[in-house]
């Protein structure tokens, strides 16, 4: 999740890391961490994995290719954003074949995600980047509506 400082909505131009982490951690996040943005590379290899359409989702969703643009365009999008901070979530798995938990982590990582974005959206211009296609509603609007 990316910020932007200068854009904060209070007007605090600078922000706190660790007051970001704590709240990530509050929100249920099994840990959470200052992100160098600048250190954030946009791959075409990516985009190509996306093309291929393995998940299904490419062409079905304003979050996915092509509707979200180029990597470059991507790229320029969070180049506006000053710090960020990448949050996980960490699930027990009784062994590598655990699908029970592997999804329960993985809805537990996506509510709690879906809920700290909404906490700082109201007070931050916040970037919200996430692995994997939006699935906040139940079926997207692409492309007929925004």
């Amino acid at each position: 999740m990316l910020f932007d400082d200068t854009r904060d909505k209070r007007n605090v131009m600078k922000y706190d890391a660790q007051a970001f982490i704590d709240e990530a951690l509050e929100t249920g996040f099994s840990q959470a961490r200052e992100l160098n943005v600048s250190a954030l590379v946009f791959m075409p290899e990516v985009r190509e994995m996306c093309a291929a359409d393995r998940c299904g989702q490419y062409g079905k969703s304003w979050s996915c290719p092509p509707a979200c643009g180029s990597v470059d365009d991507s790229a320029k999008i969070a180049a506006d954003y000053s710090f960020g901070i990448i949050v996980q979530t960490i699930g027990k798995m009784r062994d590598d074949f655990d699908y029970e938990n592997i999804q329960a982590t993985s809805d537990k990582h996506k509510d709690n995600f879906s809920e700290l974005i909404e906490r700082l959206r109201s007070r931050y211009d916040i970037l919200p980047m996430g692995a994997g296609a939006c699935d906040i509603c139940g079926t997207c609007s692409y492309p007929d509506a925004p």
